[in-house]
């Protein structure tokens, strides 16, 4: 059981799909098992007329049944949102969010037990020096960029946005989304056709121009990048982890990196300049060769295609 952030709607118990919403009194908490005479941090006091929400789980584990419990009751809260969402309802009135409190009773012996997830809740940032010396390297930044076109800071601007999103949502399928398109708004155009062979390759040329001390595996790359595909045409959900979006989060900001010292130092004036610049790079040989002759995989076949197609002058490739 989760109380229902911002839902005041008072009701009794209501099946939902495979759940319950219900705001439940004193007496009806303490029939599902909490014991009003107790004093716990999360008792009675906690869930009294507050609307909940009451979903199933099985397992050994109480720990890993309670996530899976939180992950369930998200997406039963996003479906409801759905069915809620009326001409005169406005979107801001069904941010609904799960509280970081929860009670969980094992039906086998109807004990209950109770705890704070303190996982997802905000921590203060206090780290003072740090904060200065960061955003010291941020106005490095800024004052390359300013000598940059307009178009380009924009472009870098977009991509900043979308990183920002990223790290502020919760969900790792959608974090790794906002980073997809981060990459996508840096490292590619509207013509490109397919992106993540290009975002793969791009990406690593990059690392290779400006001798970057970071390297990230673009078939890995290609990786993630293909799990956005799966999420976003709706093939499934709740597939990507932690070490996907922490991957991918370096590398976009590796990769951004690199190209704002790419691009200050070749004066590169056009998203398409840059990318038609990286084509003459020494390096390309190179990645073909190694994608060609050390892989049998998909992803570094896909990259090194995309690659080559590149590399055909564009008034060849319609012949």
């Amino acid at each position: 059981m989760f109380k229902v952030i911002n839902l005041k709607a008072k009701v009794a118990e209501t099946k939902f799909w495979d759940c319950l919403i219900a705001t439940y009194s004193r007496e009806q908490l303490n029939e599902w098992g909490l014991d009003a005479q107790e004093k716990h941090p999360v008792g009675v006091d906690t869930f009294e007329e507050q609307t909940v929400i009451v979903v199933s789980g099985v397992g050994t584990n109480v720990q890993e049944v309670i996530k899976r419990a939180r992950v369930d009751a998200t997406r039963r809260l996003r479906i409801l949102q759905n069915y809620l969402k009326e001409e005169f309802i406005h979107d801001k009135q069904l941010f609904f969010q799960l509280s970081r409190e929860y009670a969980v009773k094992k039906v086998t012996t109807g004990k209950v037990g109770w705890g704070l997830d303190y996982k997802n809740s905000p921590i203060e940032y206090d780290y003072s020096d740090s904060l200065v010396e960061r955003v010291g390297v941020a106005n490095e930044d800024f004052g390359r960029m300013k000598k940059f076109p307009l178009n380009i800071q924009q472009l870098i601007e977009r991509t900043l946005h979308w990183v920002g999103l990223s790290i502020s949502e919760l969900d790792h399928d959608i974090k790794i989304s906002y980073l997809c398109t981060a990459l996508e708004t840096l490292l590619t155009t509207k013509d490109d056709g397919l992106k993540g062979g290009r975002i793969a390759y791009r990406g690593y040329l990059l690392g290779q121009e400006v001798a970057s001390e970071d390297y990230y595996m673009p078939q890995r790359v290609l990786r993630v990048y293909e799990l956005r595909s799966t999420i976003v045409h709706g093939s499934d959900i709740g597939i990507a982890t932690e070490k996907d979006y922490w991957l991918m989060l370096d590398y976009t900001q590796a990769t951004l990196q690199n190209f704002i010292q790419f691009v200050a130092e070749h004066k590169l004036t056009k998203p398409t300049k840059i990318f038609a610049k990286l084509l003459q790079s020494r390096h390309v040989s190179p990645l073909l060769e190694w994608l060609d002759q050390e892989f049998d995989d998909k992803y570094s076949e896909l990259i090194a295609e995309s690659l080559k197609k590149d590399l055909v002058p564009k008034a060849d490739r319609n012949k």
